[in-house]
């Protein structure tokens, strides 16, 4: 029955693979052979792969678990003979874990996996190469998750230079090479070097597009492609060319979760979450918020089903979509999704640290509103807390955040000029002026126009200060 799973796994066929791999679970649980134990286990593994392709997220995490200590157990009498078996379940685990919510747990297998497939790739290297490769692009993406960025780089990277000499030497996994080019092309742009990153990124979705004529299977990768290769593009400030390729995201993603909603809505969740945000900097609030709101209501039905895995997703698409009420003079509403924003990313905050970037992102649009509203008193705390928060961040990513900490520098500042200390934002638009000058003469998109609202703020803030000294 497993033997039959697989094929129809392979066939596209994934009710029923599912169906026989259940089965053959069944069959092996009920015989109390010692020898079928490693058959147990290699149904286990098969069964959690593809719960976690049709969405089944806790199930394939359980799932991958019970694999796992099987093989341990077998291991434990004879540790050559499945030292292989132990590593793919390392891996599995990794990412069903992932899938659920808990990456820093994710963490410390994908580590083991990696460390168990470099010791046997040094005996075998024909054989655990490949495997080595796909464990490390599994590994990079949960350092992702955690903010390990560096970390991150260096280790899809080094998933990238191995695909592509097994691919020259004939011996290569074009999809694990792709998955791989994609997860590397992200990571260049989280670390700032983003024409690398958009190179990466088109030929990763050149490979996937000419994969998917031959293979419908590789629909889903191509549209998380995509999605990359518009953020990237959305980041230099391309944000027509950066368009097109999300739209085309969004339409697989609808098909793909019209037949699979557990497995294909939160990519469109996400899809549609940055849609919305794209057309807001595009000057188009009211195309936007149609958007905004259906990627609210996917997240709240997602977060129904495993909160954990995405309460994060439905924090950060109510920051979206709070920022489109406001766009379309909608305040009120806009301060009560805020409001919410804040108090998930709270909750979120005490769990993981990964969520810092979007708390941050929360306040400080939180403040801004505020300030709109006249709250300014009410916006200060938060308008503080985000600069902190940044500031963290920019110490450990300093591509990535130090722009960013700027610019809420120059929020801040802006509010201690309304609430009459214009001396003290002096001394803050110092600070938000040397965090950006650098970024704004190397790429002036979209930095430039970042360090021109700092000198606004810095002549309204001398103009006040000549007041008060009359």
């Amino acid at each position: 029955m497993d033997e039959i799973g697989q094929w129809e796994a392979q066939l596209g066929h994934h009710k029923s693979a599912l169906a026989h791999f259940e089965e053959a679970v069944r069959r092996y649980r009920q015989s109390p052979a010692p020898e079928a134990l490693p058959d147990l286990a290699l149904c286990l593994a098969n069964l959690s792969v593809e719960l976690s392709q049709q969405g089944r997220r806790q199930a394939a995490m359980e799932t991958a678990h019970e694999a796992l200590a099987i093989w341990r157990q077998l291991a434990s009498d004879r540790p050559d003979q499945f030292g292989r078996d132990i590593a793919l379940a390392f891996n599995n685990l990794g990412a069903s874990l992932r899938a659920v919510g808990l990456a820093p747990e994710g963490l410390a297998a994908a580590r083991e996996a990696v460390r168990l497939y470099r010791s046997l790739a040094l005996y075998r290297p024909a054989l655990f190469l490949p495997e080595l490769a796909t464990s490390l692009e599994n590994l990079g993406i949960l350092l992702a998750d955690v903010g390990q960025a560096d970390e991150a780089l260096t280790v899809t990277a080094e998933a990238v230079a191995l695909h592509r000499r097994l691919e020259e030497q004939g011996a290569g996994d074009p999809t694990g090479f792709t998955r791989s080019l994609s997860s590397f092309g992200t990571c260049l742009s989280e670390a700032g070097r983003r024409e690398e990153a958009l190179a990466a990124l088109q030929e990763a979705v050149d490979r996937w597009r000419t994969a998917a004529n031959k293979d419908p299977e590789i629909l889903s990768d191509l549209a998380s492609a995509l999605h990359n290769l518009s953020a990237a593009l959305s980041d230099v400030g391309n944000l027509e060319q950066a368009l097109p390729p999300l739209e085309e995201a969004i339409a697989l993603n609808r098909r793909l979760a019209a037949e699979w909603p557990q497995a294909h809505q939160p990519n469109l969740a996400n899809n549609l979450d940055l849609l919305s945000t794209l057309l807001g900097d595009l000057g188009r609030p009211e195309v936007a918020l149609p958007h905004a709101r259906e990627a609210v209501r996917l997240y709240r039905r997602l977060t129904q089903s495993i909160p954990r895995a995405f309460k994060p997703g439905l924090a950060q698409s109510l920051i979206g979509l709070g920022n489109r009420l406001a766009e379309t003079a909608r305040r009120r509403e806009a301060l009560a999704v805020f409001e919410e924003a804040e108090r998930l990313f709270r909750q979120l905050a005490r769990q993981r640290r990964a969520v810092a970037h979007g708390e941050a992102i929360c306040l400080d649009a939180l403040a801004l509103h505020l300030s709109d509203l006249g709250r300014w008193e009410e916006a200060l705390p938060r308008a503080r807390r985000a600069v902190r928060l940044f500031r963290r961040l920019a110490r450990e990513q300093p591509e990535a955040f130090v722009p960013q900490l700027g610019r809420t520098l120059n929020n801040l500042a802006d509010l201690h000029v309304v609430l009459g200390h214009p001396r003290r934002a002096l001394r803050i638009l110092q600070e938000a002026e040397r965090k950006l000058r650098p970024y704004a003469e190397q790429e002036p998109a979209p930095f430039e126009g970042w360090l021109q609202a700092v000198l606004t703020t810095r002549q309204e803030a001398r103009r006040v200060a000549g007041l008060a000294r009359r």
